[in-house]
């Protein structure tokens, strides 16, 4: 799965993501999804109203949350990228007509619809979320094979798509997975016009950059590394022996920076133009007209939410078992002191992960730890995981090339399996459990409740067995990413240690999964769960 050009060879990796994250179809319609269903509303407004404003929507289907008010109109709190995508995917879905794979979701016809809620939800999150996140596993997949030998590339592009938060942010109709493929579009633009010189990537790098912050206000955080790139020395390919391409000219940098410039300015304005429509100013964001009190207390801290750094939020961010980084992704941990071995190896790339990884961490930080609310994992870095891959899969290497790549490789698994477990069953954890796999996933699991899959929906029945072509190839896709993690340079020619790398792999991924049902304290949460319980019994109405 190596090379540039567009082949059937160079789709499969991004088209099996896709499946797997196209599979399964989280949605439970009674929670009221409030971080969904505004930008939904207003995806419907845009097509079915020719307005930004909820009103209409609010009067038809009900009320949501996460809403901003001004003037007695209302708008979602958040930035209006995925609105404005989901509008043209809207208008596409109403125009195809005839879609059959989620017909008895809900009740067709119950509010005289064109597309029914359920079904409106999933069309959205396969264009706007699903197909980005796999499109950025892919162009992170071609950025790490210039540094890595191509299976290592492979995986860690299979971990960074199924094995870290940006699996359920690339599955919910939520901005944090559509941001991160943003921004790692723009890190692979600006990657192609270092070694080209060619004005058009880096337009499209500003492009990308802009539609970032038009999905999500914090992503400038993760362009000031990337652009700052535009002056520096490119790497070489893995195993090349060339020189790398000089640093830019003064003539050169300038024509880049103007091309960025070009290119940024569009979704830019776009943004600009929005705040001007729904709050009377340019610079105005939703978050300055908050309807819920407790989200204007806590974005009154600071700006936006965002005050004096703290080690509890910082901790809590990255080690805490209900929304730690690591807990959930504890591949990435690998990232830290992978730093070292990615410095010798490219020290350019190591430069960038390490600014971004030092920026996301003082955000983290910084932020308000109460307003990640119902989330898997700390949300609002889910950008992150893209530039922890790298140092992480150069300290896999370090480990495999000394024996011990099976450590990497059960991280790994345990991320894929935690997270492939908590999507298939319910990812929707209310902000209150201290462990929500423990006291939540695993218990619900045990009584055979779970996410409903497209295929049980197509053909109306509730089996376990439409699981199978979901779980086969993410099954496959995982031991074969581990085994890759686990096997030594060069040793095809020896593959015996391999298959005993891959045992204590797995042994590894099942007692961490183990030991992480000694964490989060006592549980006082039955009553969260009878409440999650009854929502999935009752179909979520």
């Amino acid at each position: 799965m190596s090379g540039g050009r567009l082949s059937f060879k160079s789709l499969a990796f991004p088209l099996l993501v896709l499946v797997l994250y196209a599979w399964l179809f989280p949605w439970i319609p009674a929670l009221r999804s409030p971080n969904e269903l505004s930008r939904l509303y207003q995806a419907r407004a845009i097509v079915e109203d020719r307005s930004l404003s909820l009103n209409s929507q609010l009067a038809r289907h009900g009320p949501v949350g996460d809403l901003s008010v001004k003037d007695g109109r209302y708008y979602p709190n958040k930035a209006p990228g995925v609105s404005f995508l989901g509008a043209a995917a809207l208008a596409a879905v109403r125009a195809a007509r005839g879609f059959p794979v989620l017909s008895r979701a809900v009740d067709e016809g119950r509010d005289g619809d064109a597309v029914p809620e359920a079904a409106a939800v999933f069309w959205l999150r396969l264009f706007v979320c699903m197909l980005p996140g796999a499109a950025a596993a892919e162009l992170l997949r071609r950025m790490l094979a210039r540094r890595f030998e191509p299976a290592l590339a492979t995986s860690g592009a299979i971990v960074f798509a199924l094995g870290t938060i940006m699996w359920p942010y690339s599955t919910f109709l939520m901005s944090h997975g559509p941001t991160a493929a943003s921004v790692v579009a723009c890190w692979w633009a600006v990657e192609k016009a270092r070694v080209t010189r060619g004005w058009r990537w880096w337009t499209l790098a500003g492009f990308t950059g802009g539609w970032a912050v038009l999905l999500e206000y914090t992503s400038a955080l993760a362009l000031i590394p990337l652009l700052l790139l535009s002056g520096c020395r490119s790497h070489p390919r893995h195993g090349g022996g060339g020189r790398a391409p000089a640093p830019a000219k003064g003539g050169e940098l300038q024509a880049a920076l103007l091309a960025i410039a070009l290119g940024f300015l569009p979704p830019v304005l776009a943004l600009a133009l929005y705040h001007q429509a729904a709050f009377g100013n340019p610079f105005h964001a939703g978050y300055r007209y908050l309807v819920n009190p407790v989200f204007t207390e806590w974005h009154a801290r600071g700006f936006m939410g965002v005050g004096a750094p703290s080690l509890r939020a910082l901790a809590g961010s990255l080690l805490d078992p209900a929304r730690g980084l690591f807990s959930w992704s504890p591949f990435l941990a690998l990232g830290v002191p992978g730093l070292v071995p990615l410095w010798h190896r490219d020290r350019p790339l190591a430069l960038l992960c390490a600014a971004e990884l030092g920026l996301y961490a003082l955000f983290t930080a910084s932020f308000t730890y109460q307003a990640w609310g119902w989330s898997v994992g700390p949300r609002h870095i889910t950008t992150a995981c893209a530039f922890f891959v790298p140092p992480a899969l150069a300290a896999a290497e370090w480990l495999r090339d000394r024996g011990l790549g099976f450590v990497a490789a059960g991280l790994a698994l345990s991320g894929v399996a935690v997270l492939a477990l908590t999507v298939a069953v319910c990812p929707y954890l209310p902000d209150e459990l201290t462990n929500p796999v423990w006291q939540l996933v695993v218990p619900l699991a045990r009584q055979g409740l779970r996410s409903p899959d497209v295929l049980g929906m197509a053909l109306h029945v509730s089996s376990g067995f439409t699981l199978l072509p979901w779980l086969a190839p993410l099954l496959v896709t995982a031991v074969w990413a581990s085994i890759q993690l686990s096997r030594r340079r060069g040793e095809t020619s020896r593959p015996r240690r391999t298959p005993f790398a891959v045992v204590l792999a797995v042994l590894l991924a099942v007692g961490l999964f183990a030991a992480r049902s000694w964490l989060g304290g006592a549980d006082h949460f039955e009553r969260t769960r009878r409440l999650m319980e009854s929502r999935l019994v009752g179909g979520g109405r």
